[in-house]
């Protein structure tokens, strides 16, 4: 009976310290300098742009829980540390610099949460012989292609001429210039749109 006893006594220490190492390295990946692994909805990789929309805060500390637009001139205004340039700065180095403005001066070794809620938008206007004309969104961070910018305007219609697309480029608010495509001879991963392109399917000629 004692032999019993003494395995299971043996057992229960062994659990006990695999749990205390498991916790112990789960909070040691889950920050590094004061950088939160929190925010995962934004690639850390993804750069910054006006109008993008964020949610900051100092974990731990809920009085720093802001959501604010990125402005024009690429700027935020956060607590207590004011107005901060992220414009350009992808989200990792974004956390890195707002830490190193709370760090010391405000808290010991914050752990910072810094995460993109809505992205600046782009978008491309789909005309003609679609099945929904109008205007077709997508996110800054994200290429949109000429056949996907189709299909999401509801393909094409029957009296569609899809080997002579138009895309329409503007620039500075003018036309710029006019490409023809023959959407019969191209991949869905052919010609990424610009931010402001205008698609044009014409009507077929028979």
């Amino acid at each position: 009976m004692g032999y019993f006893i003494r395995i299971f006594v043996a057992l229960t220490l062994l659990g006990g310290a695999c749990l205390s190492n498991a916790q112990s390295a789960g909070q040691g990946s889950s920050s590094a300098g004061g950088i939160s692994a929190l925010g995962s909805e934004a690639s850390s990789s993804y750069v910054i742009q006006p109008l993008d929309y964020l949610r900051f805060r100092v974990i731990g500390e809920p009085e720093t829980l802001v959501e604010v637009r990125v402005s024009a001139e690429g700027s935020v205004a956060l607590p207590y540390v004011g107005t901060v340039i992220l414009d350009g700065l992808t989200v990792s180095d974004a956390q890195r610099r707002v830490f190193d403005l709370y760090n010391g001066d405000y808290y010991v070794n914050p752990q910072i949460d810094l995460t993109i809620i809505v992205y600046s938008g782009r978008s491309v206007e789909v005309l003609g012989h679609v099945g929904k004309q109008g205007s077709v969104g997508f996110p800054s961070e994200k290429p949109l292609y000429l056949l996907e910018a189709i299909s999401r305007a509801g393909g094409f219609l029957e009296l569609g001429n899809r080997k002579a697309v138009e895309i329409r480029r503007v620039r500075d608010g003018k036309e710029a210039e006019t490409l023809v495509v023959d959407t019969t001879s191209i991949s869905p991963r052919d010609f990424p749109l610009r931010d402001g392109d205008i698609i044009n399917v014409p009507r077929r000629v028979w």
